[in-house]
């Protein structure tokens, strides 16, 4: 399947705005060889390495309110990734977050216009610990995923972005086949929503903006699919110093496990 992946590493590099950022670029840029050391010896991905791909669409809220015209732009097909953070089997008592990762390709986006969204089971870097020992690592449809940073959408910063399942939690022996089961009975969907980082704590300043529908798995090259939380092609743009961060590793990794990794 096609993911858009070919554009040069120099057209993802992001633009510092702030000092903060700064120092999270440069800070990323200093200890990207780990990672990338990292890909090569793990020959994948040294975070979230085993995930299953869904084939998506994306239907607007019907109550999107100020943010009818994001939800409008982010409408159509979309590509979802679900994971486990640190490792590729079930380890029931192991602490983990899980990640939910998506493409969002709109009805006929060009590849400037696509946006990727990368979200985990942590509230914030500051709640990784304790939010690990509470995520359901048994179960995909059993979760939040947050941002874990702020973003800027549409110029306006201070913005926290979270998916919630809507669905019963499936059923299955493991993690990977009830999200499968759930696809197949038409059971997997999840909304979008944007709240004030200020008010992120009070469930009523979540406001719905579109819902995510799990349509299909398909089957796609890990080594090739590079999700960054730099593709904001529908201006929703990373923010602060922990986004910066994760800017040059992720490249970094990406060229050493598609260098290193495994090639069936």
């Amino acid at each position: 399947m096609e993911t858009g992946d070919q554009p040069s590493a120099t057209q993802y590099l992001p633009k510092p705005h702030s000092l903060a950022e700064r120092l999270g670029f440069w800070t990323g840029a200093l200890i990207s060889p780990v990672f990338g050391i990292g890909s090569a010896l793990r020959r994948d991905r040294v975070f979230h390495p085993k995930g299953v791909f869904f084939e998506a669409s994306v239907v607007p809220a019907t109550k999107a309110g100020r943010y009818a015209e994001l939800a409008r732009r982010l409408a159509g097909s979309a590509l979802v990734r679900l994971s486990a953070g640190g490792w590729r089997k079930n380890r029931p008592l192991v602490p983990d977050v899980l990640g939910f990762t998506v493409r969002f390709k709109g009805e006929s986006l060009e590849p400037e216009g696509v946006q990727d969204l990368l979200l985990i089971t942590a509230r914030s870097p500051w709640t990784l610990v304790p939010d690990s020992l509470l995520t359901d690592r048994s179960n995909f449809l059993n979760n939040i995923y947050y941002g874990l940073s702020p973003f800027e959408i549409d110029g306006e910063r201070d913005k926290q972005l979270r998916v919630i399942p809507r669905d019963a939690k499936g059923e299955g022996e493991d993690r990977y086949q009830r999200i499968i089961n759930a696809v197949e009975n038409g059971n997997a969907r999840f909304d979008l929503q944007i709240s004030n980082v200020a008010n992120a704590d009070s469930a009523a300043d979540w406001e719905t903006v579109a819902r995510i529908v799990l349509r299909q798995q398909v089957e796609s090259d890990e080594q090739e699919v590079l999700f960054y939380p730099f593709r904001d092609g529908q201006s929703i743009n990373p923010q602060g110093f922990i986004h910066y961060l994760r800017a040059v590793p992720y490249l970094t990794s990406r060229y050493a496990r598609r260098r290193f990794g495994d090639k069936d």
